[in-house]
């Protein structure tokens, strides 16, 4: 070989050396800076929230380790098909699903799949490298990226195809924690709606509860008949009502009253019409009496009427209205000429003979059998 020839095969040697270590320089470079930017990139895969963000964050690292010109991202859906969530540029969309297309038809994409690893093929058209490059963890293919290169290349450095591997890989866990994530506050939503929920119905039961026991007590202290107060009810208020007085140093009395000849009612017009006679009663006198006063079924045809704050004389009166009132009601046939009378009988406390309730009771009895033995149709107070 002469002597030109062997400086021009030197000169080919060289300039492709020289072009092996630009490359290789570039490729070395490129790693460096993406190990450089490795944090940031890490930051924003966290700070993802959807596939779609984390897809973006991947193709921005991705692009700085090789001079893409094109690249997308396919997402594995959940009937095994793909579908491209990312692309960069923007126009590059069409071109990347026609080569992803002839990839599919061609078997490329399938055999990318199964070996998990990246490929490198000519386009169609024959002017560049497309990449692919699986996006998965032990568990699971997440998506695919595909990148195309401005240059025929059959191969990409060790470092450069290690550098891309795992960049897709913390790709692919970071798309599992995303879903973990949303799973997991959609399970906590689901929770705190069934919490809610379930709060809801315990309220609504403790209210539905409180109101079943409010009407139980109600039904417990009231007379079935006339709706007034029962003996129950009465005891326990006048014990309070007593206790009260001797603290205040006050007046309270009491009335009993009875219906006169009330068997002979019962004898005469039903016991239907005796339980209407003791109803009206009860109306008529509960009419005549202040907000704080209490009316209540004894027992039978007798009622007591406790009056707070109210001395004996005042007591009389009150007892002297009710009678009125009660003999002045009309009834309805076949009653319409029956008179309705009262005997009624009061005491109070304080009293010499009143220390409780027991010999508040006894006084007020022994007034209402005067005013019976006194032809009935009155009111008898304790001397």
């Amino acid at each position: 070989m002469n002597e030109a020839g062997a400086t021009e095969d030197r000169n080919v040697y060289l300039e492709e050396r020289m072009r092996y270590l630009e490359e290789a320089n570039r490729a070395h470079v490129a790693i460096l800076d993406m190990l450089a930017s490795s944090d940031e990139f890490q930051a924003e895969l966290n700070r993802g929230k959807n596939t779609e963000s984390i897809f973006n964050a991947t193709l921005v690292q991705l692009k700085r380790l090789l001079p893409f010109q094109e690249v997308g991202i396919l997402e594995n859906q959940e009937d095994s098909s793909f579908s491209l969530v990312v692309s960069e540029p923007a126009s590059s969309r069409e071109q990347l699903l026609a080569d992803i297309d002839n990839l599919i038809m061609d078997g490329t994409f399938s055999w990318a799949l199964k070996r998990n690893q990246s490929i490198i093929v000519t386009d169609k058209g024959g002017n560049c490298s497309v990449l692919l490059h699986v996006i998965a963890t032990h568990a699971r293919i997440r998506g695919m990226f595909v990148g195309r290169l401005p240059y025929i290349r059959k191969t990409i450095d060790s470092p450069s195809l290690n550098a891309l591997t795992i960049t897709l890989r913390t790709t692919a866990h970071a798309l599992e924690s995303c879903a973990l994530y949303s799973m997991l506050r959609e399970h906590l939503r689901t929770l705190e709606q069934t919490v809610k929920e379930r709060t809801e119905e315990l309220e609504t039961t403790a209210r539905e509860l409180k109101r079943t026991n409010e009407r139980l007590v109600t039904l417990s202290e009231t007379d079935p008949l006339t709706g007034k107060f029962n003996r129950r009810f009465l005891m326990k208020t006048l014990e309070r009502e007593l206790l009260r007085t001797k603290q205040k140093k006050g007046c309270l009395s009491i009335v009993i009253l009875d219906i006169d000849h009330f068997k002979n009612i019962n004898d005469t017009y039903g016991h239907q019409n005796g339980d209407l006679v003791i109803t009206t009663v009860a109306n008529a006198s509960h009419a005549k009496l202040r907000s704080l006063d209490i009316i209540a079924r004894y027992g039978g045809e007798e009622f007591v009427i406790v009056l707070p704050e109210t001395p004996l004389s005042k007591a009389v009166l009150i007892a002297e209205r009710l009678r009125e009132s009660v003999h002045a009601i009309s009834l309805p046939p076949p009653m319409e000429n029956l008179r309705v009378t009262l005997s009624l009988g009061v005491a109070t406390f304080p009293s010499v003979m009143v220390e409780n309730v027991d010999s508040l009771f006894r006084q007020a009895d022994k007034a209402l059998y005067r005013a019976k033995q006194r032809g009935r149709n009155r009111v008898e107070a304790v001397d």
